[in-house]
């Protein structure tokens, strides 16, 4: 059975601003669609593989729910709700 992967409305909306900086500051439309296309290809592969990126407790003396893997620039945090180890949440920073 392959994971659920949930987008907060934070990471859509960082998506979405990944996309018109590139896009309108940028003025390249087709590294913003590679950009975005590869930060979600990246999300994906949690679909299959619950367990890729490093824990927060891998960083700093905080133990938590969050992982984080990166994608060219951009770095993805990956809460895990700890009652359905099959379900993620997904948010981004960058």
């Amino acid at each position: 059975m392959k994971n659920s992967i949930h987008y907060s409305p934070e990471a859509q909306n960082d998506l979405d601003e990944i996309w018109e900086y590139i896009t309108f500051e940028l003025c390249n439309t087709q590294a913003a669609e590679n950009t975005v296309n590869k930060i979600m290809d990246t999300v994906d592969e949690l679909e299959n593989f619950s367990e890729i990126g490093a824990p927060l407790s891998s960083v700093t003396d905080i133990e938590s729910d969050y992982r984080f893997l990166t994608s060219g620039n951009y770095m993805v945090w990956i809460y895990v709700n700890t009652l359905d180890k099959k379900s993620r949440k997904v948010m981004l920073l960058f």
